[in-house]
């Protein structure tokens, strides 16, 4: 059965997607396009009984056979409309209506974010909290909309008294949130930062309370000065005037250096990272000092590099490597491709003016072929091989320096052995983007070549989770208390 978006728009019954394993990215796209065409939609539907209860981007998917009679569910396979006698949409259909009526805004919401892989973590960071938008322009109305396509619970807007406007009946001040319970509040505001200090002002905190809107996220990323790095890509200031290093401690005696990505990084969550429990837990027998230097985003290939550079630097007697999920997450280019890296390269291929060709630089053309990233690393083996390799550099470096070196496999969610379905949740409302396959390699690699016996300096962690529930925030980043964890195994294989 053929059915056009016109049609779904004049129906009144529920509309959901039809959704399996093996078609996600269609069900993700027609999620997409649905919001595009301001197509309201209850929700998913499986054939496959294990899906029931799984929410995907806070959208709960049923089992085919409990729909309503009445309900339309709608595919993008021709394949599965047959099959089941359900409605297929032609994406042909959905595009036309696109060109014809216009994207509908609140799109504008999920790209700003960084894509739909953003929904589970508004989603888990608001539930159950009444949600306030602080700023009351287009953006912001479009905003709204979006909260409430997702079901979430969008309350009104925050007004300031300085708006020459009168205030409009959906608003409230900023002091009116204090006898509030239980809410959130997202800036999207012409002047964000005037509105994140009024809330500071009224006790509020970033991230618990509240959070700037681009890019959403729950994390202090965007509260931290952001810079670039000649050599890494990016990195961030810090107050204690080690560019990327968070340091705990300002002992004379025993020094630690660590590094790391996101799961690392000290300035990332309004949280202790693993780094700094591995300080308070040290710092009764040392007097220590703990240089944490992993950034968002790094990769092995980044903290070598970091290594050679920063760390030698500050002549530390342990080095600490905590990685492994950044490095399946390379899907383009060789070790040392580093993204930001690459994106200014890219700019500066397509926008080179003549006089670079006319003065006998080579360079025949101003576009990306003109753009080499070494040997790449395209499947499994490589990409584990890629980290494998890192590690023993860095070992061998830090080696010669008299310094002891150790390396840790970090854990990560779809890796872990048996999953709750809040787990399962986030891994199907993340799997546009990642690549589950390339984590289990990496614990299977690290297994099946027995890493830990043969090198002496590495570590697999990704099974400390397996036993747990209600560790993960997402794909890999984990709650304090999963940090806590992390510094007590990384304490008893280097203490």
């Amino acid at each position: 059965m053929n059915i056009t978006i016109e049609e779904l728009k004049d129906r009144n019954t529920q509309i959901y997607i039809f959704y399996k394993r093996d078609l996600r990215h269609q069900a993700q796209k027609l999620f997409l396009q649905f919001i595009r065409c301001g197509i309201c939609m209850k929700g998913f539907v499986s054939d496959d009984k294990g899906d029931k209860d799984l929410f995907l981007y806070n959208k709960r998917i049923v089992n085919l056979a409990d729909t309503d009679c009445d309900a339309c569910v709608v595919t993008g396979s021709k394949h599965y409309s047959e099959k089941y006698n359900i409605y297929y949409i032609n994406e042909k259909n959905l595009l036309e209506y696109e060109d014809q009526k216009g994207v509908n805004p609140t799109i504008e919401m999920i790209e700003k974010w960084g894509g739909v892989n953003s929904i589970w973590t508004m989603n888990r960071l608001m539930n159950g909290r009444k949600i306030f938008i602080y700023g009351y322009n287009d953006t912001a109305k479009s905003l709204a909309a979006y909260l409430r396509f997702l079901d979430l619970s969008f309350c009104g807007f925050v007004w300031d008294k300085e708006y020459s406007m009168l205030k409009p009946s959906d608003c409230i001040y900023p002091e009116e949130l204090l006898y509030e319970e239980k809410f959130f509040v997202i800036i999207e505001s012409d002047n964000p930062q005037k509105c994140i200090n009024k809330l500071l002002e009224l006790g509020l905190e970033y991230v618990q309370d509240f959070s700037l809107s681009q890019p959403f996220n729950d994390t202090l990323a965007d509260y931290r000065k952001t810079v670039l790095d000649v050599n890494l890509g990016q990195s961030y200031k810090s107050k204690n005037g080690y560019a990327g290093f968070t340091v705990h401690g300002e002992g004379d005696g025993l020094k630690v250096a660590v590094l790391g990505g996101s799961t690392t990084d000290g300035m990332l969550y309004p949280y202790k990272s693993w780094a700094e429990f591995l300080y308070e837990k040290l710092m009764g027998d040392y007097d220590v000092t703990v240089y944490n230097g992993g950034v968002n985003g790094y990769s092995s290939s980044q903290e070598l590099v970091k290594l050679i550079r920063d760390v030698l630097y500050l002549n530390p007697d342990i080095i600490i490597v905590y990685d492994g999920f950044n490095d399946g997450r390379r899907l383009a280019g060789g070790r040392f491709a580093f993204d930001e890296l690459n994106r200014i390269f890219h700019y500066v291929a397509n926008h080179l003016d003549e006089r670079w060709y006319a003065e006998g630089w080579g360079i025949e053309q101003p576009d990306d072929t003109n753009i080499t990233y070494g040997l790449e690393l395209d499947n499994c083996e490589k990409r584990f091989d890629g980290w494998l390799s890192n590690h023993q550099l860095m070992h061998v470096i830090s080696k010669s320096r008299g310094i002891k070196y150790y390396g840790f496999l970090q854990p990560m969610l779809s890796s872990k052995k048996t999953r709750t379905k809040e787990e399962e949740s986030i891994l199907i409302s993340s799997h546009q983007y990642l690549r589950p396959d390339f984590d289990e390699n990496f614990r299977t690699e690290m297994q099946e070549r027995s890493i830990e016996s043969k090198y002496g300096y590495l570590y697999d962690l990704s099974h400390i989770f397996d036993q747990y529930t209600g560790i993960y925030n997402d794909v890999c980043h984990v709650k304090e208390k999963g940090n806590e964890i992390i510094a007590e195994e990384i304490l008893k294989r280097i203490m």
